[in-house]
């Protein structure tokens, strides 16, 4: 177990790289408690659903894992563990994000925000505060986008595979192209208003 999970590590890099950066992140603006909860309520909630699709069809639809590719990898109970854990911190940075987009930031910019009892963040002065969130949202999907198109280009997809995929690649560019024009606007705003705080 401990080889398979180091070995997951090595090979999901990317996996771990965003996991490290989801746990800053949340105790910069929620603390260890928190971010604790978050962890561990978000990987048993994603878990629970990839496991219901995979054995129920629900609520993901029906799908299954290719356990050869996957022999070095740690799997939980049929699921590979990453992949469970990945959910977590995508529900993080989305939360995030519109929390960016709904805050009225109270005339400070992209200060960090107080904490749910009323005191300071102890980070509140920390660089660039507000667009923490939003670059890793768009890092994030930006990476995905890249991963995708380049498995389009690989020679190991089928012309018929690689259609759907490079279909994928413009729908998740619909997707990204909107936030992307509304977080743009929103700095724009700040920008105009002289409210931006990048101390």
């Amino acid at each position: 177990m401990i080889q398979q999970l180091v070995s997951s590590l090595i090979v999901r890099s990317y996996v771990a790289r965003a996991l490290c950066a989801f746990l800053m992140l949340s105790y910069f603006k929620q603390r260890m408690r928190r971010t604790l909860i978050w962890l561990i309520n978000g990987y048993f909630v994603a878990w629970a659903a990839e496991w219901g699709s995979i054995n129920f069809d629900f609520p993901f639809g029906w799908y299954v894992y290719h356990y050869d590719v996957l022999e070095n990898d740690l799997i939980v109970f049929g699921m590979p563990f990453f992949d469970s854990l990945s959910f977590m911190f995508l529900s993080y940075v989305s939360f995030s994000v519109a929390q960016f987009f709904l805050s009225s930031l109270q005339g400070r910019g992209l200060a960090e925000r107080k904490h749910y009892d009323d005191r300071p963040s102890q980070f509140a002065d920390l660089p660039c505060n507000g667009v923490r969130a939003p670059g890793l949202w768009f890092g994030i999907a930006l990476f995905q986008l890249g991963v995708t198109y380049w498995l389009a280009l690989a020679d190991i997809v089928t012309p018929i595979g690689r259609e759907r995929i490079l279909l994928l690649v413009l729908t998740g560019c619909f997707v990204i192209g909107p936030i992307l024009l509304l977080t743009v606007a929103k700095f724009a705003k700040l920008a105009n208003r002289g409210a931006m705080n990048w101390n």
